[in-house]
């Protein structure tokens, strides 16, 4: 048997690998191999896109349509079934009932997902989730009283989203049925007009799990090249692929330019740079912490210590004392705040008048808790902002709990009336000094004329008396 003979019948798989480790080990080869061949461009079998769009078309007509049929002008009472056996409000049933309603009528969709990704119906689950959000989108659900809302069916699209990256996660997808599925949905949207490019992001998630999930990564340079029409609609998609494809100059160079269009791409570049260069990390988290405060201060809080930059560690426990309202953020900074900037930190916090109380009681101004206290007499916290001074000044804090007990029991009834009074007397028996006359306060309410058996009862209950 000559050679060709054997090369023709030794299998592909064999003279692949034989080939892979000669070029491997043989840098000469392997060069004179580069320079030479050709590669292919990968063609993707989209010659299912006039079906695809087809039954979008029509599941859209059919969910939109079946919005459309929920009559929620009449609340039918006879088949109404309480979530609870506590009270429920008429408005709030009849909510219960038009979401009871509509969740009845999609209660197929989730079984759906299941049966087609079983099926390895990719393409289809596609469809299903793209007809069902414009449905969503652009029913006109005769409402009248808003007992479902405008956004419900958006929110239980985000719903049907979560579910299928769920079951998606868990299972295993042939690649070349990712790339269909992905360029179909592309083409999809490519044939939509501008404003529903934006829509795009409302299934990214998704998009970014299943190329995640492909085990060739050469099948994704086309996909990119699909995505740079749309990569303003799909930032963390387009920075997902560059990832995959494992060119980090690349993938720095676009998560950079999309820093601030999605919070996973500034998560993963502040867990890279954290890793490799933390000058840079700085860098990032103050641009992204400029850009959105609320949203990166714990987020960086994590990682940055005093010692690192002392503005920039300020600046952010600043913001966690206005967005947390935590006192061990206050306690951070303490120490380097100036007093103006205490004082704008006061103004930041407006009305969060019980935190405020915190960082008071933090700085021994009782003072100020005391202005705070009576400027806020009729507060729902009353007694959380009163509690720090009882034994402060006494006297003041007894005549002010009496006053509004008094008052309130001349002018209101009713057992959240009486339950109020007893939560300030529970107070005003932690007042050392004023124990006689604050037992001679809670008798004479007790004896109230007319006699008042719900009082007593929630004075007893509370342990008042």
């Amino acid at each position: 048997m000559n050679f060709k003979e054997i090369f023709n019948k030794t299998s592909n798989k064999d003279k692949n690998k034989f080939l892979f480790d000669l070029l491997l080990n043989n840098a000469t080869l392997r060069k004179e191999f580069l320079d030479n061949v050709k590669i292919t461009e990968i063609k993707l079998d989209l010659t299912d896109y006039s079906g695809f769009n087809e039954n979008i078309i029509s599941n859209y007509e059919e969910y939109k349509d079946m919005m459309e049929s929920l009559e929620l002008e009449e609340t039918d009472w006879e088949d109404y079934t309480p979530r609870h056996s506590g009270y429920i409000e008429d408005w709030e049933a009849a909510q219960h009932m038009a979401e009871d309603e509509a969740d009845e009528m999609f209660s197929f969709f989730e079984e759906n997902i299941v049966s087609l990704f079983l099926g390895n119906k990719l393409e289809e689950v596609l469809e299903e989730l793209i007809s069902f959000y414009f449905a969503a989108k652009d029913a006109e659900i005769n409402d009248p009283y808003e007992n479902l809302g405008c956004d419900y069916f958006i929110d239980k699209h985000k719903g049907f989203m979560q579910y299928t990256i769920d079951k998606i996660s868990q299972g295993n997808i042939n690649d070349e049925k990712i790339i269909n599925a992905i360029s179909l949905f592309f083409k999809y949207f490519e044939s939509q007009n501008e404003e529903r490019h934006r829509d795009i992001k409302n299934f990214e998630q998704l998009l970014v799990l299943l190329i995640n999930k492909m085990e060739n990564n050469d099948l994704l340079l086309p996909i990119e090249k699909l995505t740079t029409f749309n990569s303003k609609h799909c930032p963390l998609l387009a920075v997902s692929i560059e990832e995959k494809l494992g060119d980090i100059s690349a993938w720095l160079q676009k998560a950079n330019k999309t820093l601030f269009d999605d919070t996973e791409i500034g998560k993963k570049l502040l867990g890279y740079y954290l890793d490799e260069n933390f000058t840079e990390y700085l860098n990032v988290a103050k641009n992204l912490f400029n850009h959105n405060k609320e949203f990166w201060a714990e987020i960086i809080s994590k990682n940055i210590k005093i010692t690192n930059d002392k503005d920039f560690y300020k600046d952010i426990h600043f913001q966690l004392c206005i967005s947390t309202n935590k006192i061990i953020h206050y306690l951070n900074i303490k120490t380097i705040l100036t007093e103006d900037e205490k004082l704008n930190l006061h103004e930041n916090l407006g009305y969060k008048i019980v935190f405020r109380v915190k960082i008071y009681e933090t700085e021994k101004q009782f003072d100020k808790i005391k202005q705070l206290t009576e400027e806020n007499a009729d507060a729902w916290a009353f007694n959380k902002i009163i509690e720090p001074i009882l034994n402060k000044y006494p006297e003041f804090c007894f005549k002010l709990i009496k006053d509004k007990a008094e008052e309130k029991i001349e002018r209101e009834r009713g057992r959240g009336t009486y339950s109020t009074i007893a939560s300030w007397l529970l107070q005003a028996k932690k007042i050392i000094s004023f124990e006689s006359q604050t037992q001679d306060l809670i008798n004479n309410l007790y004896n109230h004329k007319p006699n008042l058996p719900a009082l007593k009862d929630e004075f007893r209950q509370s342990g008042v008396v």
